[in-house]
C-alpha cells in the first residue's frame, strides 16, 4: 500500500477511503440495469468530486479520470468499452504475442493485452496527450505489468515534431485529440517502421490504431513493415469524414497489394453482456460473426473499424 500511496501522491490522485468507497459504489451499480452514470455522479459529488481515483478493471487497478465520462468512467462502470471491437481484439490475443496500441487513450485495450499476453509477451502503448500519458503511467505502475511500456509519442508519416490538438475533455471525451496543423501542442512523433527498428521488434502480432483522423499519414509510415509482413494484424479505426471519395478504395487496394485481406467490424450486433462474457472466458474468443467482407459501397457510417490480416 505504501508504494501505491507514493505513486498516487506524485500523480495527485485520490486514494484511501474515497477510492475505496467509489470502487464499492461502482461494484454495486454494475447490478443496476439503467441510470448507472447518474447514480455514480451523485455518489462522486457526495465524496467531493475527486478529479481522479483508483478503480479496477477485471480485478486490475487503473486510473479513472472522472472528467472523461465516455471512456474512463464507462470502463469503470460497465467493464467494457466498444464491445464489438473488444471481441475482435480479444480474439487476436494469445500468450507471448507482441501488441502495439497506437492512440492508447486511457489504456483500456493495452490493459487487456497486458493481462492476456503474459509476462513473455510485449505491449507498447503510444499516446501523445499529456493528461492521458499521466493516467497511462499511473495505471501501468498500479498493474505492475513489467512487459507493458508507455511511449509518449504521436505516430505519423515521419519522425520529428508535430502539432497536436488536444481537446474534448470539456465534453467528457479524452480521445478526441489528434495531430493537426491547428494544434497548440508540440509533441514528438515517429513512424511504425522507425519504432520497430528502434525497439528491435521483429514481429508485431497485433497493431491497434485509433488516432482520430490521422490514420492515412500513420499508414504511410508503416509501409515497409507491412510489405515485409512484420505486422500480422492491423485493427484500425477509420474516420471516413477525413477521406476523399477515393481514399477508402485506394487504402483497400494498398493493403490488398501488400498481401492483406480486410474485414469490416459490425458494431450493431454485440451487447455489453456478450463483451463481458468474452472478457471473463479463458478460451479463445470467436469474433467471426462480427467480421464482414469489406465492401466500400455498403459502408454508410462516418467512423468504422477495419481489421487487415496477412492473407
Amino acid at each position: 500500500m505504501s508504494q501505491i500511496q507514493g505513486l498516487m501522491s506524485d500523480r495527485k490522485l485520490t486514494l484511501g477511503w474515497q477510492s475505496w468507497l467509489l470502487r464499492s459504489w461502482g461494484r454495486t451499480l454494475r447490478l443496476v440495469p439503467k441510470g448507472r452514470y447518474t447514480l455514480f455522479h451523485a455518489g462522486w459529488k457526495t465524496l467531493g468530486s475527486p478529479d481522479r481515483f483508483i478503480g479496477e478493471l477485471h480485478g486490475i487497478p487503473f486510473v479513472v479520470d472522472t472528467l472523461d465520462r465516455y471512456t474512463s468512467v464507462q470502463m469503470f462502470l460497465w467493464g467494457c468499452y466498444e464491445p464489438a471491437v473488444t471481441l475482435v481484439f480479444l480474439s487476436l490475443l494469445a500468450p507471448n504475442v507482441c501488441v502495439m496500441d497506437i492512440g492508447a487513450n486511457k489504456g483500456y485495450f493495452s490493459l487487456l493485452a497486458a493481462q492476456r499476453v503474459g509476462s513473455q509477451g510485449r505491449v507498447f502503448s503510444y499516446e501523445p496527450s499529456p493528461r492521458n500519458i499521466e493516467d497511462l503511467v499511473g495505471t501501468q505502475k498500479l498493474s505492475k505489468y513489467q512487459h507493458w511500456q508507455i511511449i509518449p509519442l504521436a505516430i505519423s508519416s515521419s519522425t520529428g515534431s508535430v502539432k497536436f490538438q488536444d481537446y474534448g475533455l470539456e465534453q467528457g471525451h479524452s480521445g478526441w485529440g489528434t495531430v493537426s496543423t491547428s494544434g497548440s501542442l508540440n509533441v514528438r512523433a515517429s513512424t511504425v517502421d522507425s519504432e520497430l527498428e528502434r525497439l528491435s521488434i521483429k514481429q508485431v502480432d497485433l497493431l491497434k490504431m485509433d488516432i482520430e483522423g490521422h490514420e492515412i499519414e500513420a499508414i504511410k509510415g508503416m509501409v515497409n513493415s507491412l510489405s515485409h509482413h512484420r505486422i500480422r494484424h492491423v485493427l484500425i479505426e477509420l474516420h471516413l469524414s477525413t477521406f476523399s471519395p477515393d481514399d477508402l478504395a485506394k487504402l483497400i487496394t494498398q493493403f490488398s497489394d501488400l498481401g492483406y485481406r480486410g474485414s469490416y467490424i459490425r458494431e450493431d450486433n454485440v451487447s455489453i453482456h456478450q463483451c463481458l462474457r468474452a472478457l471473463y472466458q479463458q478460451d479463445t474468443v470467436d469474433a467471426s460473426k462480427v467480421l464482414q467482407p469489406l465492401e466500400p459501397s455498403k459502408i454508410v457510417d462516418d467512423r468504422i473499424h477495419v481489421l487487415w490480416s496477412v492473407s
